[in-house]
């Protein structure tokens, strides 16, 4: 660890901790995971409590994938966190040199169920999705949209939070409706993981929908097996 790196001294003690004086109030700590971080009197967060279980886990690394400044960082030996953190593209954020050696992984295929309701229709899906974002938005953050679009397969729906950089998510069905596609372009650009996250935070919002597995671009082409999360 060099001097850049050394935790604050409030970090509680174990894998996460947050670097000293970096901390610029950005508040995705405490947004994502409060039961995990606080703030000190001179508004510097801090790790308060080591993860406990997969869902705290969960927000831990979500964290390090999205603080600004890069600031919350992992120095625990735990094979299996240090392999999710490289894989979001943060092996840098990693104490352990043996995240130097895996390489980023981008999911942008998500599956789903959502039994008993026979309404739906890819046109459908990608409106509640729209409807999500438009619910998410606020002062800081203001989305733009282009129309839904119905394809050969698929309907395309293009959308974008920053000046010209849209992205674009289709929605399609699998197997007659019993499973629901929704897939996003193979190829990373800034952005592209905010996009899974927010797929992923639209369906396990919604009670009705179940059986959420995610896929990379090579594990969806070659059946290789899933994620419960894109990071």
């Amino acid at each position: 660890m060099s001097d850049s790196e050394k935790p604050h001294p409030l970090n509680a003690p174990g894998g996460f901790y947050v670097v000293n004086e970096c901390c610029t109030a950005c508040d995705v700590p405490n947004s994502t995971a409060p039961e995990l971080f606080a703030y000190d009197r001179e508004m510097h967060c801090y790790v308060k409590r080591q993860p406990e279980n997969k869902a705290e886990l969960d927000k831990a690394i979500l964290v390090t994938a999205y603080a600004e400044l890069e600031c919350v960082r992992y120095r625990g030996s735990d094979p299996d966190t240090i392999r999710r953190i490289a894989e979001t593209g943060n092996a840098h954020l990693c104490d352990s040199p043996e995240a130097e050696n895996i390489e980023p992984v981008f999911r942008n295929h998500v599956t789903f169920r959502c039994p008993n309701r026979f309404d739906l229709s890819a046109k459908l899906l990608a409106r509640e999705f729209k409807q999500w974002l438009i619910d998410d938005a606020h002062e800081y953050l203001k989305y733009s949209f282009m129309p839904i679009t119905p394809r050969a397969n698929h309907v395309e729906f293009t959308f974008a939070w920053a000046k010209d950089q849209f992205h674009t998510v289709n929605f399609s069905d699998i197997d007659d409706g019993s499973i629901w596609h929704v897939f996003q372009s193979e190829d990373e650009k800034i952005g592209s993981r905010s996009v899974s996250r927010s797929l992923h935070d639209w369906l396990t919002g919604d009670p009705k929908i179940s059986r959420v597995r995610w896929y990379s671009e090579s594990e969806w082409t070659n059946s290789t097996g899933w994620k419960e999360l894109p990071w």
